[in-house]
């Protein structure tokens, strides 16, 4: 077979082009013309005539577009099995809040009845606080007025025991007056054992003496059984009458 040589002419930047593509597969720049004008012719032959640049070009675009169909068909898929994991889920949480709703409504109805009853119990509360804080006024008053009593009581038994105080002191002068009578009365007895002579008067003297120490004892008794009344607690049952028991324990 002969060749025969043709020359063409290129802009510089198809000429890089070509000088880069020859690179590329290693062969020199007039085979890798001739390779293309061979797969161009070849082209040709396949297109019946049609532009095989076209051709090319409107399979390149094809294979875009059926590039971006495939990308989009599995993005599609992926989406369709998400949604449907979701749509999965979402019935499985529909059915949880079906359940929770239900739940909620038996909790709701338990919570209604609950509140029934602490209302009743909260009034019948109200109304015992009501007897109670009556009762504790009532007690209050009580209290305030025994106590007034109690300070009336510690008032009398103030001054009875003043009164007592005085009372034995009265009782001491006496029993000191006493005392000292005593010898005298026992010195004229002895004047009157030794003197016969003046019996008679002595006899008077004694009488007068004897007149005064009974006076003083009976007066002294009326003073200590005046203290012993004084001095005595009411009656059991009359001071738990009038409310004095305690008082009177304490004392």
């Amino acid at each position: 077979m002969s060749y025969n040589r043709i020359h063409a002419t290129f802009d510089e930047p198809t000429l890089a082009q070509i000088d880069l593509e020859a690179n590329k597969k290693g062969i020199s720049r007039g085979k890798w013309l001739t390779e293309a004008v061979g797969s161009y012719l070849s082209l040709l032959g396949l297109t019946k005539g049609s532009d095989p640049t076209q051709v090319t070009l409107e399979g390149a675009q094809l294979r875009l577009t059926n590039q971006r169909l495939e990308e989009e068909t599995q993005r599609l898929k992926i989406y369709e099995e998400s949604t449907r994991s979701e749509a999965a889920q979402t019935k499985e949480e529909l059915a949880q809040f079906k359940l929770t709703n239900s739940s909620l409504q038996e909790t709701v109805q338990q919570l209604k009845t609950s509140e029934e009853s602490l209302r009743e119990e909260l009034t019948h509360t109200t109304e015992k606080l009501a007897q109670i804080a009556n009762e504790l006024t009532q007690s209050k008053l009580t209290v305030e007025s025994n106590w007034k009593e109690c300070q009336k009581l510690k008032k009398a038994e103030e001054s009875a025991r003043t009164e007592a105080a005085q009372l034995k002191l009265k009782v001491g002068s006496l029993e000191a007056q006493l005392a000292a009578a005593t010898p005298e009365l026992e010195r004229i007895r002895i004047e009157l054992s030794l003197s016969q002579a003046h019996q008679a008067h002595f006899q008077d003297t004694i009488k007068i003496k004897d007149q005064e120490i009974g006076f003083l004892q009976a007066h002294i008794a009326q003073l200590t059984q005046t203290i012993g009344q004084i001095a005595l607690k009411p009656g059991e049952e009359e001071a738990k009458n009038k409310g004095w028991w305690q008082f009177w324990r304490k004392a």
